[in-house]
């Protein structure tokens, strides 16, 4: 009924109404509603609408943990990486840098620390790896790997493996 109709917001009333029966079709709520395209859908999605095409992944917050107390974690990674805080809650944190965010865990789990590796995409790497190398991390260095790519790689102060 719905195909080929690109969907966004629309009043909750109008949801119900099409899931009912009262607008027979999509020709018929946006003549009524006069409403765009566009907003039908993303509201038929919320109520559990099936659209017709497939969902995108659009992001991906990785889940690091602490090794410290997170108020610890959370003055390096914003004094010495240049993260921002986006959230606190009692044990945890979200912290951005550019596209990129990381929830903080407050945890000291070593099984998890010594097997969270992260490698991050970057502009300027020689100017981040300059930045990054007077930090408390143990910063590797700047080469060109065999497989072609150029990156260093830090272990942050909880054991914590990020590569750039």
């Amino acid at each position: 009924m719905l195909r080929g109709v690109d969907c966004v917001s629309l009043p909750t009333t109008v949801h119900a109404n099409i899931l009912t029966g009262v607008w027979q079709n999509a020709a018929q709520w946006k003549r009524r509603t006069r409403r765009p395209w566009a907003m039908l859908c993303v509201e038929l999605e919320y109520i559990g609408f099936v659209p017709s095409r497939p969902p995108d992944f659009l992001s991906v917050t990785p889940m690091i943990p602490t090794g410290s107390p997170l108020v610890e974690a959370l003055k390096f990674y914003t004094e010495q990486m240049g993260f921002s805080v986006q959230w606190t809650a009692e044990h945890g944190a979200g912290i951005a840098r550019g596209a990129v965010a990381f929830n903080l865990v407050e945890n000291s789990n070593r099984e998890w620390i010594e097997n969270t590796s992260l490698s991050i995409g970057v502009s300027n790497l020689e100017m981040l790896y300059n930045e990054y190398r007077d930090t408390a991390a143990k910063v590797g260095p700047l080469e060109m790997k065999a497989w072609g790519r150029r990156e260093f790689h830090m272990i942050v102060p909880s054991g914590v493996c990020l590569q750039f």
